[in-house]
């Protein structure tokens, strides 16, 4: 009787220490869930956005207005960050130091290439609102690429997954 008992109490234990590995484990895979999400719609903005500032620079706008007419006019995540930037340059910050702090903030490779673009045109000169319009032509290309290839890919994909769970 008293091995049934402590079998019970390990069975028991082990119950236990799984459900709270599982306790621990979720919420970090549910926030990286949202995150990879919050991303993939800052990445699909993006294009949209610089062309907005591409209007908004043609209009007469200075950069930083731009800026703020795209917290004005797009949505979140897109808004959030964008004023977060804003909100730095208004309180001191550099253009270089508020767009490397936007950089660190959304781990995005076409946002840092209009980091860099940015920042090289403010110190060679040029026109800002057609690199912004060429720069989005090419994040629009890159992301019709990439749904092109998920597209032919996802019968593949399909079938290894049907495979594994066979």
């Amino acid at each position: 009787m008293g091995s049934r008992a402590s079998d019970e109490r390990a069975t028991a234990a082990g119950g236990a220490v799984a459900f709270g590995l599982l306790g621990l484990i979720l919420p970090y895979l549910w926030l990286g869930l949202l995150e990879r999400k919050a991303l993939a719609r800052f990445e699909e903005q993006l294009p949209e956005t610089l062309d907005l500032l591409g209007r908004a620079l043609r209009s007469g706008h200075a950069l930083t207005s731009g800026f703020e007419i795209v917290v004005e006019d797009m949505d979140d995540p897109i808004r959030s960050e964008f004023a977060a930037m804003v909100g730095e340059i208004h309180l001191g910050l550099s253009m270089k130091e508020a767009m490397e702090n936007l950089c660190d903030r959304v781990p995005s490779r076409d946002l840092r290439f209009f980091a860099i673009s940015i920042l090289i045109q403010k110190e060679t000169g040029g026109n800002l609102a057609e690199i912004l319009d060429k720069i989005s032509g090419l994040i629009r290309g890159r992301v019709q690429f990439r749904r092109t290839v998920d597209g032919l890919t996802a019968e593949g994909r399909l079938s290894a997954m049907i495979l594994l769970i066979l």
